[in-house]
């Protein structure tokens, strides 16, 4: 992951701390999914996620006889993005080749709208309640677009325990802890 120091991208068009607006969804959408994959790991189960934004789910969650009990779409957007028509049906066809519990990982509840199919019991959404950035990233936002860091974090052990606390609150709810 490139350094936002190191690749400083300032434009008031942009927005972003790096040039390449794809290469910061890539690398603010991996962190997610690395915090929440060590996240699940802590409590015993092994994960395998994908590669962000691919073409079916991002984490896969198995128990210990490896069997597959969770799978999730993770985000890791601002409080004003929102899942369109066509995000929505891409979210239900990967999570529907799975038979297991399904997860759809939010920054904000905003972000989703609430859509009949996601009222299923096998259907689970996870608030986080903030963005998660590198440092670096957070740091660029801090200094140039107070409005946007308001509602971010910057990647820490804060944000850690905060995911891990989720994941265990919502594992005990539909019984996989």
């Amino acid at each position: 992951m490139k350094s936002a120091k190191d690749n400083l991208f300032v434009s008031t068009k942009n927005r972003y701390p790096i040039a390449s607006r794809i290469e910061y969804s890539e690398n603010v959408g991996a962190l997610r999914v690395n915090n929440l994959t060590n996240a699940i790991e802590s409590f015993g189960f092994k994960t395998k996620s994908a590669k962000v934004q691919n073409n079916d789910v991002d984490i896969w969650v198995y128990d210990k006889n490896r069997s597959l009990v969770l799978v999730s779409e993770v985000t890791n957007w601002q409080i004003t993005n929102s899942f369109d028509r066509s995000r929505i049906n891409s979210i239900l066809q990967n999570l529907n080749k799975y038979p297991c519990e399904k997860l759809i990982v939010v920054s904000f509840n905003q972000n989703i709208q609430k859509h009949k199919t996601f009222l299923n019991p096998r259907w689970h959404i996870m608030e986080i309640g903030f963005m998660t950035q590198p440092p670096d990233y957070y740091q660029v936002f801090r200094e140039n677009w107070t409005d946007k860091s308001k509602c971010m974090k910057p990647d820490s052990k804060e944000v850690h325990k905060h995911l891990r606390a989720k994941i265990e609150t919502l594992f005990k709810e539909i019984k996989l802890i």
